[in-house]
């Protein structure tokens, strides 16, 4: 037993799991379509912790990507003339809203009367 790889053992016997070899791109295409972690953990073979404690960069700048190319994407779709397209980015980049009209005379609502 070498000084290098003493760690790596207690009274001769190995510890541990062999070292898992992950694709970081695999995983940072799974982040970009907003997969959970638990998701992407799953189908990479692995349990959520060794996402959370390994890749966690991989996901994020996946995550980050995936959100960027969904804007690009309704930022095209709004330039071909949807029309909910178009409200949806004015309401979250413009700030205009559907406001509602005030309560004035005009628009209060008539009395009901239910034995009519």
């Amino acid at each position: 037993m070498t000084e290098e790889n003493k760690e790596e053992y207690v009274h001769d016997i190995k510890l541990g799991k062999p070292p898992i070899e992950l694709d970081t791109n695999q995983i940072a295409r799974l982040a970009s379509i907003q997969c959970s972690v638990r998701e992407i953990a799953s189908v990479m073979g692995v349990c959520k912790d060794v996402i959370y404690n390994n890749f966690m960069d991989a996901v994020n700048e996946g995550r980050e990507k995936g959100k960027v190319s969904l804007r690009r994407r309704q930022w095209e779709v709004a330039d071909e003339g949807d029309t909910r397209m178009l409200i949806h980015l004015g309401k979250h980049w413009l700030d205009q809203r559907d406001d509602k009209p005030e309560n004035t005379e005009d628009n209060k609502p008539l009395p009901w009367d239910d034995n009519f």
